[in-house]
């Protein structure tokens, strides 16, 4: 029995944050998903611990109701961005992201008539979540976008917490137009 013999089940994760970075993973992901013949799981985790106010900041008049306000903004326009990307029924590039048109990359995935199976707007820590939902739904891998800004190889601590604690295989997409051609 091979890896693959029990593909109708598994599905390829693909963590968003609506990045050049994670269109980039997306566009990876989507061509994977079409050569194994598995299904999409796009998933969003908004973390609501970015909008508590720190300790100093707690007292301050109305501070508390404003941040819980914006972040039912965020939420808001994030569902809709997931909603936006999972229903979408046109070819999914790397030279379309935004910065990919902006910089004339010329590197393009060109996938006709693709979609997203599922997708999943979540709360909590990214990292963790999308470790949690991988396991849960025995996905087959992970795809997320790196974004390059800090140390560690490029890699953030959500890419770095998942590729040690992730139980499926992780396949991190770099943003090709960061990426140096010296």
């Amino acid at each position: 029995m091979n890896a693959f013999s029990h593909r109708d089940k598994q599905r390829i994760v693909v963590g968003i944050d609506f990045s050049d970075a994670a269109h980039t993973a997306l566009a990876q992901a989507e061509i994977l998903a079409e050569k194994l013949g598995v299904g999409l799981d796009l998933v969003h985790v908004c973390d609501p611990s970015t909008f508590k106010p720190a300790l100093p900041y707690q007292k301050l008049p109305d501070l508390e109701e404003w941040l819980h306000q914006r972040y039912s903004e965020v939420m808001h326009e994030g569902q809709r961005h997931l909603a936006t990307l999972a229903t979408r029924r046109t070819a999914v590039g790397v030279a379309q992201t935004p910065a990919a048109m902006e910089a004339g990359n010329g590197v393009a995935a060109a996938l006709a008539d693709t979609t997203v199976d599922r997708s999943h707007f979540l709360e909590g820590r990214p990292a963790r979540r999308l470790s949690a939902f991988c396991e849960e739904n025995r996905a087959l891998m992970l795809v997320i976008g790196a974004h390059g800004r800090h140390g560690h190889g490029g890699l953030g601590g959500t890419a770095r917490y998942l590729l040690r604690h992730c139980g499926c295989p992780v396949m991190i997409a770099r943003d090709v137009t960061r990426v140096c051609t010296a």
